[in-house]
């Protein structure tokens, strides 16, 4: 377990020792660890958001990036369905060349910014089956 206490980060660990043959146990010692702040780093909960991918198609990296950037986005990436999700995903990584893939990276924020739920003018994701899946 883990706190902080007058600023300092410490660690609390139980160390448990079981007794003869298995049972019960025969002592429970505590072992407070106060850390070193120059030597840690605290990772908090945002640092590694978890954003949702798409039907046919897994999240890239640069788009995942994007939208932790953009918490309005973000907000609106987890509110859209994954069919929806899988649409922006699908737009984003058919582009062929690298400028178009960064401009529907940033469309792509624009469009969910303003409570767009699929990407403007796709005629729709080719690699998913049309049942859905």
């Amino acid at each position: 377990m883990g706190y902080i206490f007058n600023e300092i980060p410490q660690l609390l660990i139980l160390e448990c020792t079981y007794g003869t043959e298995g049972r019960g146990f025969e002592s429970l010692q505590p072992h407070l660890i106060v850390l070193d702040p120059d030597l840690i780093r605290y990772r908090s909960p945002m640092t590694n958001p978890r954003v949702p991918s798409g039907v046919a198609h897994k999240l890239p990296g640069d788009l995942r990036e994007a939208l932790i950037a953009n918490p309005t986005a973000l907000d609106a990436w987890r509110d859209i369905t994954p069919l929806a999700r899988n649409e922006f995903i699908c737009w984003v990584v058919d582009a062929k060349q690298k400028i178009t893939r960064e401009r529907r990276i940033r469309r792509t924020q624009e469009e969910l910014e303003e409570g767009k739920r699929r990407p403007c003018c796709w005629p729709g994701c080719k690699h998913r089956e049309r049942s859905g899946r």
